[in-house]
C-alpha cells in the first residue's frame, strides 16, 4: 500500500471476542478495523467514525444484527452490511434483513476479503461519482442483493 493512500475502515460487529481478535488481525493490514462486542456498542462506534462497511454477526446479545441494521437505518448510518452466521437460515435472514451481502462461519477469509473489497470499490467508485462500468467488474455478487456464499 502506498503511504499517501488512506486505508478504507471495517467495523467488525461480533460477540465472540476469538473473532473479533483474529478478523482484526486478518483484515487490519489491509483495512483500519474497529470492533464491537454487540449491536449497542457498533451505534456507538459508527456514530463516532465512518466506516466503509460492517460486518455484522447476526446472533448476539444486548441488540442482535438484524436490530442493528434497523437501527442504522433509523439514525441514517448508511454503511454496507456483509452478515455472518453459523445458522443454516442466513439467506432467507439476509434478504428478510436486506443487508449488502452474507457469508456463514465459519468464515472463508478468501471469499469474505473479496466481499470486501467489492463493497469499498463501490463506495470509493460512488464518491467519486463513478459507476461500476467505469471500471473493472464486480468481483462478487455483493450490491445485487444478498446471494449464497457459503
Amino acid at each position: 500500500m502506498t503511504p499517501s493512500l488512506v486505508k478504507h475502515r471495517i467495523l467488525i460487529v461480533d460477540d465472540d471476542p476469538d473473532i473479533l481478535a483474529a478478523l482484526s488481525l486478518l483484515l487490519g493490514e489491509q483495512y483500519e478495523v474497529e470492533t464491537a462486542s454487540n449491536g449497542a456498542d457498533a451505534i456507538e462506534r459508527l456514530e463516532a467514525v465512518r466506516c466503509d462497511a460492517v460486518l455484522l454477526d447476526l446472533m448476539m446479545p444486548i441488540m442482535d444484527g438484524a436490530t442493528l441494521k434497523s437501527e442504522m437505518a433509523r439514525r441514517h448510518l448508511d454503511v454496507p452490511i456483509v452478515l455472518t452466521s453459523a445458522g443454516s437460515d442466513l439467506a432467507q435472514r439476509a434478504r428478510a434483513i436486506g443487508v449488502e451481502d452474507y457469508i456463514t462461519k465459519p468464515l472463508d477469509f478468501d471469499r469474505l476479503e473479496s466481499m470486501l473489497a467489492a463493497i469499498v470499490d463501490r463506495q470509493a467508485r460512488a464518491a467519486r461519482g463513478e459507476s461500476a462500468a467505469d471500471g473493472a467488474a464486480p468481483t462478487t455478487d455483493a450490491g445485487r442483493g444478498p446471494s449464497r456464499h457459503d
